[in-house]
């Protein structure tokens, strides 16, 4: 297990996931990968056009995308102990869909991830949850820390 995957949502669960990231990769001398991404599918606004759409979006995705990359220096300078590598990656996209296309296209061997994070009862119940859908549609191992 050379590289682990552990994406985050700085929900009140993140710690705890890092730090078992962190006994992980100690354990095996692994790489850690800290992934967030940018949901950028956080509500559908009534605009005639998709342009408009993006325009009164992008203000507050560049916001979040800046804010996230200051956050992930700090989670990753909390790695700091570890032998192997620490890496930050701020995505954008669909949450779900872009961890799957990182988990699938790049050399991670190991995905560790909280089971609940920023998303509502609500919508785990109709949706489903995101730990839920990398689980079946990752093609390296997953495990999942209760929260």
């Amino acid at each position: 297990m050379k590289k682990i995957l552990i994406p985050v949502d700085f929900s009140e669960y993140t710690e705890k996931i890092i730090e078992e990231g962190k006994k992980m990769a100690q354990a095996f001398n692994s790489d850690i990968v800290l992934l967030y991404i940018v949901n950028e599918n956080i509500g559908e606004y009534h605009c005639n056009t998709e342009s408009k759409k993006e325009s009164l979006l992008e203000p507050f995705l560049e916001h979040e995308r800046k804010q996230a990359e200051e956050d992930m220096k700090k989670w990753g300078a909390s790695l700091s102990g570890i032998n192997g590598k620490v890496e930050t990656v701020v995505l954008s996209g669909s949450v779900t869909d872009e961890i799957l296309k990182y988990i699938n296209e790049t050399d991670i061997d190991f995905v560790l991830m909280g089971s609940h994070g920023m998303g509502s009862t609500f919508y785990r119940t109709l949706v489903g949850s995101i730990a839920n859908s990398v689980i079946h549609h990752s093609e390296k191992p997953v495990l999942v820390i209760k929260c």
